[in-house]
């Protein structure tokens, strides 16, 4: 799962490539206010303008896409009308977005154990991860061009260094405690019925 961080699937949005999401589009996108920021609840609809700004900036490098966002407004507006074009005629592209948000987010299950009360922080998690990737040697340049699912699972790892958590990357001691505890709630219904 891991590896899929540093070799993501491929997803297309009308004939364009989206680029594996760092935290440099995560910024971008949570400037940008952008509803389809990771973890960013949003109550407004969704139209076609956030779709088309979502594949702007996510079709390139975070780079390239605040360059372009800083040019003058007509050169972002061509850009957005051509991206237009490709991304009405994409009859899956809200399905493709939601795949590739899922996938880019996709971190380990966890089980929380010497601390069951994590109190959250004040920092954004975009911030807590940029700190992590820079705690782990990375330069903020080399931090904003982490793939955003390698930074999660960096962060994970550290939590669990730190011992806040314990990671179940194949779900497999999960499975087990749930297999356990099945048999253990069948053992008493069945001695419960014989008396």
């Amino acid at each position: 799962m891991y590896a899929k961080g540093y070799f993501p699937d491929a997803f297309r949005i009308g004939g364009m490539q989206l680029v594996p999401m760092t935290l440099g589009h995560v910024l971008l996108l949570e400037r940008l206010e952008s509803p389809f920021a990771p973890w960013r609840p949003t109550t407004e609809e969704l139209g076609t303008g956030a779709l088309v700004l979502f594949v702007g900036v996510t079709t390139r490098t975070w780079r390239d896409a605040a360059e372009v966002l800083q040019k003058a407004s007509w050169v972002w507006e061509w850009k957005a009308r051509r991206i237009a074009k490709s991304v009405t005629r994409d009859k899956r592209a809200a399905a493709t977005v939601d795949a590739y948000l899922r996938s880019t987010v996709n971190v380990p299950n966890a089980t929380h154990w010497k601390r069951d009360d994590l109190t959250a922080t004040g920092a954004e998690l975009s911030h807590a991860l940029v700190v992590t990737m820079m705690q782990l040697g990375a330069s903020r340049e080399q931090a904003l061009d982490t793939p955003l699912r390698v930074a999660l699972w960096d962060q994970m790892y550290m939590q669990e260094q730190a011992g806040a958590v314990s990671l179940e990357s194949d779900g497999a001691p999960k499975t087990e405690a749930k297999r356990k505890a099945i048999e253990d709630m069948e053992r008493r219904l069945s001695c419960q019925t014989k008396q």
